[in-house]
């Protein structure tokens, strides 16, 4: 009787420290999962800046260059990570983020493609980061984060002010396989990364933040 009493508090007892130390493993878990929070809208700046007046383009296959330049601005308190977005979000020809209005305040059509689309519905090889994929912004601190010619989606053939902008998107990429509708996304390889940006990358939070409008006079 005295030993199977003795029994049964020894097993209550191992339960209970099982529960604590699961207990414990999951809090731990939990908090090295956790991201930080999202960006708010003020936290970041884009700033473009291109040209300010240019010529009409005439005829269907008419490209005046109109490049672009954009500068990112940190104003939050932590660092920002920016890299190649996650392949379901990567914009394409007919989807781009930038946006142009002519002079009577309709959106501007994006310019036909004249391309063939041609895609596998198979898996695509991985793609290899390394750490110059990743752009970092501490805080206070602005980073330019490229130069496009814009004159590759939009035809500005009559004359006034045209207003441009554009609605920056960051989508921290995967790293397992994906899919968007019936095509299978490639997963993005990391390996290829420092122990410090790859955890970086992993920590990093999404974004969507709209330019400044830059005004262009068509001649």
């Amino acid at each position: 009787m005295l030993t199977s009493l003795l029994l049964r508090h020894r097993l209550m007892a191992t339960m209970l420290l099982l529960f604590c130390l699961a207990t414990s493993a999951a809090r731990v878990a939990a908090r090295q999962e956790a991201k930080p929070p999202a960006l708010d809208t003020a936290d970041l700046e884009l700033v473009i800046s291109g040209p300010r007046e240019g010529v009409a383009d005439k005829g269907p296959l008419s490209f005046h260059p109109r490049k672009f330049k954009m500068t990112l601005i940190n104003h939050s308190p932590r660092p920002v990570v920016v890299g190649p977005n996650a392949s379901e979000k990567n914009f394409s020809y007919d989807t781009t983020d930038w946006r142009a209005t002519d002079p009577d305040g309709k959106p501007v059509p994006v310019r036909p493609s004249y391309r063939c689309s041609v895609a596998g519905t198979g898996l695509i090889r991985a793609v290899l980061l390394t750490d110059e994929n990743l752009v970092v912004i501490k805080p206070g601190e602005s980073r330019d984060i490229g130069e496009i010619d814009i004159s590759m989606w939009f035809k500005l053939d009559e004359p006034g002010e045209y207003k441009i902008y554009r609605e920056f998107s960051f989508s921290p990429p995967r790293f397992s396989q994906g899919t968007v509708g019936r095509f299978t996304m490639p997963p993005f390889d990391a390996s290829a990364m420092s122990p410090e940006k790859r955890q970086m990358l992993h920590d990093a939070v999404g974004f969507t933040v709209r330019s400044n409008v830059w005004t262009l006079v068509i001649k």
